[in-house]
């Protein structure tokens, strides 16, 4: 289960390569990740995939915690939790690895970030950067979206093919972002994503340790 997923993961990279695979260029970005190295670039932030700009929204992140969920969605393990959630949007992707957020090793659980937009917006993708390196990986991302903060509807789940690839930072043998899209962009404020060392089809674990670099959403103002 373990190669196999390896391979979609090294397919998937390959896309990306080819910037075929998710377009993100008409879309703003909505998380206040810093950039690093001015508004045009992207070596090392998944804030700058986007050329059309950002929304400066004031969105923060917060780590769910849950433990009757277990592994699953609304649950984050505890190792996750010691970190600081400003690491997902200091402009670094995880090739830098004092700037991500650390998972246990072998843990069962997974990791449930909530970002607040602060007000409403139409959702289009939700990127992640993971360290990739064997050992570590995602085998689950998902991405669910709420006007409310109550009321949850799914915005996509990653099929290992929906991918970024920054070529100036990312090593594909040591990091990569993942990316999950919609085709129809969602009204929203809050995201909900889940990481997950284990494939939830097959309650397999894929992975030994989640290893979180950067988080971002991108989208558009609604018409007023």
């Amino acid at each position: 289960m373990r190669n196999k997923s390896m391979r979609i993961l090294s397919v998937a990279v390959a896309a990306l390569v080819s910037a075929m695979a998710v377009n993100l260029e008409a879309s703003q970005l909505l998380t206040d990740n810093v950039s690093k190295h001015g508004p045009a670039s992207y070596p090392g932030a998944m804030s700058k995939v986007s050329s059309s700009g950002e929304i400066s929204t004031g969105a923060t992140m917060s780590f769910l915690v849950d433990k009757s969920l277990g592994g699953e969605m609304g649950n984050t393990d505890p190792e996750l939790v010691k970190f600081p959630t400003k690491k997902l949007q200091d402009g670094y992707s995880e090739r830098i690895g004092t700037t991500a957020v650390y998972g246990g090793w072998h843990s069962r659980y997974g990791a449930t970030i909530l970002i607040d937009l602060k007000s409403l917006y139409a959702v289009e993708h939700v990127g992640c950067s993971i360290r990739a390196n064997g050992n570590r990986g995602a085998a689950t991302f998902k991405a669910m979206v709420s006007e409310d903060g109550e009321n949850f509807t799914p915005l996509g789940v990653w099929d290992g093919t929906q991918s970024v690839l920054d070529a100036s930072e990312s090593d594909p043998k040591r990091n990569v972002e993942i990316v999950v899209s919609s085709e129809n962009p969602s009204k929203a404020r809050y995201v909900k994503v889940f990481l997950s060392t284990w494939d939830e089809a097959t309650a397999d674990r894929v992975y030994n340790q989640l290893v979180i670099g950067e988080l971002a959403v991108w989208g558009e103002a609604l018409p007023e």
